[in-house]
């Protein structure tokens, strides 16, 4: 924006030049001004464009440093402007992020992917439509906030790709183990159900708890548990889920506290 508003100033000095040249050589033709070929022609000529020149030069000069002064002042009032904003905004999203934080941690029953704590839910959304990055970039004194923040946007995709992959394999499982006893699909669901619930610690009855008009009786969806917990793939898959969930769970711990600490200041 700023090169092409100097080419548009440079080309229109240019223009003015010409223009005044033209004017100028009719001038020095008027009547009253020495024949053309004389010595006092020339001098007259000599005289003549160096007084219009130097105020011609003097002009652009003096435009030129009051305009880059005017244009000095209106950038720092648009950058105070800009930074004004940019802090009510931080403002509404610290507001927001504490009341998205400040919600009862609960053990979630059901796909991995949908354990992550509720807390940690809103604030992904609250994250993903705001412009964490741009404020990091101009607001360096947020730096520590922001820095908490981004750790907590890295764990929650970092458990969702643990999650994923659990979840994988946990269908891949159940979805065999199934077919082999002759049950339909709608098992598979309640099975995955039972699988997560008891990968994360919950008890055995208040896992069956959780499922609604179960097709299986509670052994039969502990047995199936007990099976799935011997597969490798889903050992590992767990053990990186339950990993990536603690991550999560401290990141949010972390910046709920920092809010609140700010908060009683």
């Amino acid at each position: 924006m700023r090169s092409a508003h100097i080419r548009v100033g440079a080309e229109l000095l240019l223009l003015a030049l010409l223009l005044v040249h033209a004017i100028a050589a009719r001038l020095i033709r008027l009547p009253g001004t020495p024949s053309p070929g004389t010595p006092e022609s020339a001098e007259f000529a000599l005289a003549f464009w160096s007084a219009l020149y130097s105020g011609l030069i003097s002009s652009v000069v003096t435009g030129l440093i009051v305009g880059l002064i005017v244009w000095q002042i209106q950038n720092a009032a648009d950058s105070r402007r800009t930074r004004a904003d940019l802090l009510t905004r931080i403002g509404l999203f610290r507001h927001a992020l504490h009341a998205a934080l400040d919600r009862v941690d609960a053990i979630i029953i059901g796909y991995a992917t949908s354990s992550a704590p509720h807390a940690a839910k809103q604030a992904a959304k609250l994250l993903n439509s705001s412009p964490i990055d741009l404020w990091s970039a101009a607001l360096p004194d947020h730096a520590p906030f922001l820095l908490m923040v981004k750790q907590l946007r890295a764990t929650y995709l970092a458990f969702t790709r643990a999650a994923d992959k659990l979840d994988d394999q946990v269908r891949r499982f159940v979805r065999t183990r199934n077919s082999q006893d002759a049950h339909h699909g709608a098992f598979d669901e309640e099975s995955h159900h039972y699988c997560v619930g008891r990968i994360q610690g919950v008890t055995p009855d208040d896992t069956f708890q959780w499922i609604v008009e179960p097709f299986q009786s509670q052994e039969e969806l502990e047995a199936s548990f007990a099976a799935a917990a011997k597969d490798d793939n889903i050992t590992q898959a767990a053990q990186d889920y339950l990993e990536a969930k603690r991550r999560l769970m401290a990141a949010v711990n972390s910046l709920r506290n920092h809010l609140s600490m700010d908060a009683r200041v």
